[in-house]
């Protein structure tokens, strides 16, 4: 017995309306890609920080504080810029990290002053089965503002 080439499990699907359809699928899923979060995702590291959230943003009643926000991109997805949005009166450095999951290991993807764009990816490509992914900034005050994070992909 033969298979029939020209129909897919039952669905009945000639070959060129399957191959236009996968065709279709790629066009969609390949591309230019945006993750973005607002500031109520970021979360003081210590708890006797008390982060207040307005409208979507994060206000930290510290004195100098360390915030984290959890960063979900797909697997394989190539990150080729981040960038931080706030108003903040120090010099706050944001950093794109990964975390190994079975060690704990740490290491940059990326990094800069916050409202400035990093395009130089260090590990550019998310590997879901071995790494987390995260961003932080330190020494934020009280009269600091974090609105929200951009990280520009491609699959």
């Amino acid at each position: 017995m033969a298979w029939d080439t020209t129909k897919v499990a039952g669905n009945l699907i000639q070959s060129a309306d399957w191959n236009a359809q996968v065709t279709a699928i790629k066009k969609v899923t390949a591309g230019t890609f945006y993750w973005s979060c607002s500031g109520v995702n970021f979360k003081p590291n210590d708890t006797t920080d008390e982060a207040v959230f307005d409208d979507g943003v994060l206000a930290l009643n510290s004195a100098n504080g360390w915030v984290t926000a959890p960063v979900f991109l797909p697997h394989g997805a190539v990150v080729t810029a981040c960038v931080v949005y706030g108003d903040l009166t120090g010099v706050n450095a944001w950093r794109l990290r990964r975390i190994n999951i079975s060690s704990q290991a740490l290491s940059d993807l990326a990094g800069a002053n916050v409202n400035t764009e990093d395009t130089t990816i260090t590990n550019a490509t998310i590997d879901n089965s071995v790494y987390g992914y995260y961003i932080d900034i330190a020494a934020i005050v009280n009269t600091d503002l974090i609105y929200g994070v951009r990280i520009t992909y491609t699959l």
